[in-house]
């Protein structure tokens, strides 16, 4: 955001009010307090769009900001044409270095969204946009190369190219690195991703504890990221038939999120579902129950955050359909495994969910 401009007239003094809001919605998301940010974003972006022309940074700048309080609570649908608002206005000056740095990050948002949400063509080209631009930009800096390559992992392995994610990731880690050898949580939570990927439960577990111990020393709280890494602990301890351990890491993880107020948000529906795998693994009665219960809130969740034909939607449909297999109600499960199996037949054949749910189709319909 631009420097307030000086009192002089009523435009001028409009405009102070405005960056004053836009700021005030940026400190109120950094608390955490995203139902006042948001308020204040829309409030800023009202204003900068009566005084300034539609493509001037500075709406582009607070559109990112209100994009990014959404997010923040799991409303991706809402952020996207956001996203794409303050990229458009970007664009138109971004041959500008000011402008040009400003438009990074939010290229790098929007992309992850996408991946998110497995648009994965259309976030393609706009990771590869974003690491050309880091490299193009000095005073970006390395670590902007690196997020870039950290992102480009993330949608290989969201698509199976576990051997591609894992030369990126290392890539990143080389530039991420402090002068310890430290890692930042994010980039150590999706190394722990890609070790669950392949099986390897120990090291998952490892990397997720540093992940813990480096976010614990963070000033600040992150309460998806922090969440996030106890439900990766959860499914790591689960992989090592650490039933008990896994869940109570999983109820922790939930936790976190609601006391945040992130009832909405994406990481509770994820959490759900991992709480429902490990109750299911414990055993019948009541853990069989409150399974059923935290993949239907879960199926209720994805559903709600990405749409009906959301590859992380079918996993939860998938489970819950297993799930009342295995209690004597087959039956009832069919409706959910035909749609699942549908939204997976749509996948890439090296999609991780792809597999699972056809493994399990073929194995009810035998059954």
């Amino acid at each position: 955001m631009a420097d307030a401009p000086d009192a002089s007239d009523p435009l001028d003094e409009a405009l102070e009010q405005a960056v004053r809001t836009h700021d005030e919605a940026l400190a109120e998301q950094s608390a955490g307090r995203l139902t006042s940010a948001e308020r204040l974003g829309r409030a800023a972006i009202a204003d900068l769009e009566r005084l300034l022309p539609p493509d001037h940074p500075d709406v582009a700048n607070a559109r990112d900001t209100l994009a990014g309080i959404l997010a923040g609570q799991g409303r991706f649908l809402e952020a996207r044409p956001l996203w794409e608002g303050a990229l458009a206005a970007f664009d138109v000056y971004r041959d500008e270095e000011e402008v040009a740095l400003m438009r990074l990050p939010v290229l790098r948002a929007y992309a992850a969204a996408l991946v998110q949400a497995t648009r994965y063509d259309e976030a393609r080209p706009l990771i590869d946009l974003a690491i050309a631009e880091a490299r193009r930009l000095p005073a970006a800096g390395q670590a902007a190369v690196a997020e870039g390559h950290n992102l480009l992992a993330v949608w290989h392995r969201m698509q199976g190219g576990l051997a591609e994610a894992e030369a990126l990731y290392l890539r990143a880690a080389a530039d991420l690195a402090d002068s310890d050898g430290g890692l930042p949580p994010e980039l150590l939570h999706n190394l722990a991703g890609l070790a669950t990927a392949r099986g390897e439960h120990r090291s998952a577990e490892e990397l997720l504890r540093r992940a813990l111990e480096a976010r614990g020393a963070r000033p600040g709280a992150d309460p998806v990221g922090l969440a996030a890494d106890l439900a990766g602990l959860g499914d790591a301890l689960l992989g090592l038939g650490r039933t008990s351990e896994a869940i109570a890491r999983h109820r922790e993880a939930l936790a976190v999120l609601r006391e945040a107020g992130l009832q909405g948000h994406p990481e509770v529906a994820f959490c759900l579902h991992n709480l429902g795998d490990a109750l299911a693994a414990r055993g019948e009665g009541a853990d069989a129950v409150e399974a059923e219960a935290c993949y239907r809130e879960s199926v209720a969740g994805k559903e709600r955050c990405f749409g009906a034909e959301h590859a992380e939607l079918a996993a939860s449909l998938a489970n819950l359909a297993g799930l009342l297999d295995d209690l004597g109600r087959g039956a009832e499960g069919r409706p959910l495994l035909r749609r699942a199996r549908e939204i997976a037949e749509r996948l890439g054949e090296g999609h991780p969910v792809r597999g699972g749910i056809l493994a399990l189709a073929r194995r009810l319909d035998a059954g």
